[in-house]
């Protein structure tokens, strides 16, 4: 299962990386996240890059949320990067920046 975290280019900027602008402070389940494998990086439904997912942490800057910790998978990245995730995980409505997804319905 993979752990997808929605951002966007400005965000990426600010932050000066990928894995920082996706790493930390999501509001979502622990438990369920610590279930997942790797986490997708998307911007505008396309994946950017994916990140081995080693822990979840609780964030000690915003109470209530969490932070991962992890590193790119540069194979699965390579594979993936460009993508087009899948479109029901963007549809009006559905447009969680987190959302829970199994290899079969990431693309």
């Amino acid at each position: 299962m993979y752990l997808v975290l929605k951002t966007t280019t400005d965000k990426i900027v600010q932050m000066g990386s990928i894995f920082e602008a996706v790493r930390g402070h999501w509001v979502l389940d622990p438990e369920h996240a610590e279930q997942c494998s790797h986490v997708i990086a998307v911007v505008d439904k396309q994946v950017r890059e994916v990140f081995t997912l080693d822990k979840i942490y609780k964030s000690t800057l915003c109470g209530g949320r969490y932070v991962f910790a992890g590193e790119t998978d540069t194979d699965l990245t390579n594979k993936l990067r460009g993508r087009e995730i899948n479109s029901e995980l963007c549809i009006k409505g559905a447009e969680n920046p987190v959302r829970y997804v199994k290899e079969s319905e990431l693309l």
